[in-house]
């Protein structure tokens, strides 16, 4: 009976610590799993890409050291070693000891290995990415205003969604994310190319050919940098050299700038091109599209389409790529849409049918023998409703009605606003008040404590002092990472 009992006793024991350790073990298999990803690696003597897991802990090292196993065992020649392989990743080569989780580098992302004759000491960190800069002024593309040397506020949180200074609309997502700065050869659209030096304003990324590099696709010779976006969800699948419409007024708030509509200060805003800058929040901005476009008040421009201007009235202020016209939403973008490509008619010489539930376009087209200012009747192919052309009413014989000619010419004017001056002049990305705050431009060394001045808008720092040289992000005040590449290259 008491061995029995023993037994038994044993028995829950081994199992209890049996369960114990599988649960253990499961943990364990659970957070290694969670730590892997999938990269395809393209390797330059090979068009094929080949495929591996690795953990995000691993350093360019332990990846490089993986890859020729795999590499190897497909060679039948002289065996590939660790010290002839450079990573490329982004428009530059990493380092031995840069760790794979500060690569940004998600599921299915796609880098490039190259043979190289001797080791580079300079990669990742090469002397040519901290060249001085000859136009020490930021230059705000498309708007032709050079914006004065500064830096930036604080930032109001330090979360790294915080620290993307890149918007895009994702197609896949349908929706408004974070973007993901990514440069690739202009020639063979391979992510092989290693730039010359760091973009430091728009000018940089939207002009093409403005930085040079040098691609090491063995197929190609390519020596111009394509900048392009990648959405930077976390959730998100992305192909390889997909790309996503970078929304280039969209910015993070590191100012605390409020907002001239609701005074607000509020972390993602939208920057008008006027002189002023004046911010809006991007809640009031989707407001301010919809209000307008329910009103029919956006503005036809022959260069930019369907646009709207500063709130305030500013000149030269119109929003030029109109993919930001998508915070409004699905629904009513594909309004938008319609309205745009009405006005279009409307400005070509067709008339839209008045009728209730039609709105048709039709374009107007005249016999040779008719007089064109004679021939006021219009007939809707869809509808057959039969209008007046000069009053848009029931086609009539005779003068059109004078109540109605004057209707068509009080059209409210888009420019016209009731912004306040105190909140437009408060609301300025460059107002004197924020001038003050941003006035010092430098920040010590994280690593030697040396002042060190940013002059230009890259935010790749170098301390200048010697025997120090270390490479940092003016944002971060850390170690320059690709996540900082990726999130805020430049200002």
């Amino acid at each position: 009976m008491a061995s029995e009992l023993f037994t038994a006793v044993i028995g829950a024991i081994w199992r209890f610590f049996a369960l114990f350790f599988e649960k253990i073990d499961g943990h364990n298999n659970a957070a290694l799993e969670e730590n892997m990803i999938a990269v395809n690696i393209k390797y330059a003597s090979n068009r094929d890409s080949i495929c591996l897991r690795l953990n995000t802990e691993w350093s360019v090292a332990d990846v490089k050291r993986k890859l020729v196993c795999e590499i190897n065992k497909q060679r039948h020649e002289s065996k590939l070693k660790e010290e002839e392989l450079a990573i490329i990743f982004a428009g530059k080569e990493l380092n031995d000891n840069v760790t794979i989780k500060d690569c940004d580098l998600g599921n299915n992302s796609v880098i490039h290995a190259v043979k190289i004759k001797q080791k580079n000491c300079t990669a990742s960190s090469s002397n040519t990415l901290s060249e001085a800069v000859v136009n020490l002024s930021l230059v705000d593309h498309h708007s032709g205003n050079e914006r004065q040397k500064n830096s930036e506020a604080k930032p109001v949180s330090n979360t790294k969604d915080s620290k993307s200074h890149f918007f895009v609309y994702c197609s896949s997502c349908k929706n408004i994310k974070s973007g993901k700065l990514r440069v690739r050869c202009s020639k063979c659209k391979e992510n092989s190319l290693v730039v010359s030096r760091d973009p430091k304003c728009w000018e940089d990324v939207l002009t093409p050919g403005k930085i040079k590099g040098k691609c090491h696709n063995g197929f190609c010779d390519g020596s111009i940098a394509e900048f392009y976006f990648k959405c930077g969800s976390s959730g998100h699948l992305s192909k390889s050299n997909e790309s996503a419409v970078v929304l280039y007024s969209l910015r993070y708030n590191n100012k605390e700038i409020p907002c001239l509509a609701c005074t607000d200060i509020n972390d993602v805003v939208l920057i008008f091109s006027c002189n002023h800058k004046h911010v809006i929040c991007f809640q009031c901005f989707k407001l301010y599209c919809l209000s307008k476009l329910n009103d029919r008040q956006f503005f036809i421009d022959p260069n930019i389409g369907y646009t709207l201007p500063c709130p305030v009235g500013c000149e030269d202020s119109l929003i030029k790529e109109t993919h930001h016209f998508r915070i409004m939403g699905e629904e009513a973008y594909n309004k938008y849409q319609r309205f745009a490509a009405e006005e279009c008619l409307l400005q070509s010489g067709g008339v839209l049918c008045p009728q209730p539930n039609c709105g048709a376009g039709i374009f107007l087209e005249f016999d040779d023998d008719i007089d064109p200012d004679l021939c006021n009747r219009v007939v809707c192919s869809t509808c057959n409703y039969a209008f007046c052309r000069i009053c848009s009413q029931g086609y009539h014989i005779g003068d059109c009605a004078k109540d109605e000619l004057l209707s068509l010419d009080s059209k409210p004017n888009i420019f016209s606003t009731n912004i306040n001056s105190e909140s437009a002049n408060n609301s300025k990305w460059e107002n004197e008040l924020s001038l003050k705050t941003i006035k010092g431009t430098t920040k010590p060394c994280p690593k030697c404590r040396t002042p060190v001045e940013r002059d230009g808008g890259c935010m790749h720092m170098r301390c200048t002092r010697a025997g120090c040289g270390f490479e940092w992000c003016w944002i971060c005040q850390t170690e320059w990472t690709r996540n900082c590449m990726a999130d805020h290259w430049f200002n």
